[in-house]
């Protein structure tokens, strides 16, 4: 829709509310959110970051997110970077937009 938005990252029932406007209000709905979008990749196993990134959460999120953020972040689209890159991409099912999930956390 041309609209900039912020949303949490890594994604949770926050950030599909925001984007795609779905009523997300469970771990179990943003668990069959996940489901319904992730695309398998062709050979069974993700090749690249692209492949990966689609297979951890669907292409909508995929176009609107991180397609643009791994560019910016790395110079490089998600297609020419190893698939491990995207898959240690959080996910979560929660409303916890941390990066990870330990008690204290910091950044250098």
């Amino acid at each position: 829709d041309g609209v900039k938005k912020l949303v949490p990252i890594p994604p949770t029932q926050e950030s599909v509310r925001e984007l795609f406007q779905e009523k997300v209000a469970s771990e179990e709905e943003m668990q069959a959110w996940y489901d319904k979008e992730r695309v398998k990749p062709p050979s069974g196993e993700a090749s690249n970051g692209e492949e990966a990134a689609l297979s951890r959460v669907g292409p909508r999120l995929y176009e609107r997110v991180f397609k643009h953020y791994t560019k910016k972040q790395w110079d490089k689209y998600p297609a020419e970077l190893d698939a491990s890159v995207l898959l240690r991409l959080p996910c979560r099912t929660s409303t916890d937009d941390r990066y990870f999930g330990d008690a204290w956390q910091a950044l250098p």
